[in-house]
C-alpha cells in the first residue's frame, strides 16, 4: 500500500489576506478622494471665523479711537471691509480684509461707511452668510459682538 500523499494545495484556490488588505487599502483611498470632492465648497466655521475676526476689529477700532480721539471709519461692501483713519489706513488695519469663499455680509442700515469713534450713534448690525448659516456682529458704538442668527433655511 502506497503511504498516502498529502493533498496539494492549489495556489489560485482562494484569497490571501494581503490581496484582502490591499484592496480594502484601494477602496478605502478611492472612497476619501469621492468624499473629498464631493463636499461642499462651503464649510460652517468659515462664516463663524470671519464675524469673529470682525467683531475682534471693530472693537480694536473703537478702542484706537477713544485712545486717540480720531475717527475712525469703516467702510465694507457684500465681500469684504476696510478701516480708515485720518489720510489714509491705519496701520494695523491697512489691507482690506476680504471674506472668506462664498461668504455674503449685508448691513442695517444699508450704507456702506461707518464713524467709529466720538458719537455713541454709529451703532451698526452686519450680517454674514454663506450655505444657509448666518452670524451678526453688531456693533453699539463702543464695542462689537458676533453671534450666531437664525438659520435662512430655518426661516425659510
Amino acid at each position: 500500500m502506497k503511504p498516502a500523499r498529502p493533498l496539494a494545495r492549489r495556489h489560485d484556490a482562494g484569497v490571501t489576506l494581503v490581496e484582502i488588505l490591499v484592496s480594502l487599502a484601494i477602496i478605502g483611498a478611492m472612497a476619501s478622494v469621492v468624499m473629498l470632492s464631493a463636499r461642499p465648497a462651503y464649510r460652517g466655521g468659515a462664516v463663524e471665523i470671519d464675524a469673529r475676526r470682525l467683531a475682534g476689529l471693530l472693537d480694536l477700532a473703537a478702542s484706537e479711537a477713544l485712545t486717540t480721539g480720531d475717527r475712525i471709519v469703516f467702510a465694507w461692501d457684500g465681500s469684504g471691509y476696510g478701516f480708515r483713519a485720518g489720510e489714509g489706513a491705519l496701520p494695523a488695519f491697512a489691507a482690506r480684509t476680504a471674506l472668506g469663499r462664498g461668504i455674503s455680509m449685508t448691513g442695517e442700515p444699508a450704507q456702506a461707511q461707518h464713524a467709529i469713534g466720538g458719537a455713541f450713534d454709529a451703532a451698526f448690525t452686519l450680517t454674514l452668510e454663506a450655505g444657509g448659516t448666518r452670524w451678526q456682529v453688531v456693533f453699539d458704538g463702543i464695542a462689537a459682538r458676533a453671534s450666531r442668527a437664525a438659520s435662512l433655511r430655518a426661516t425659510a
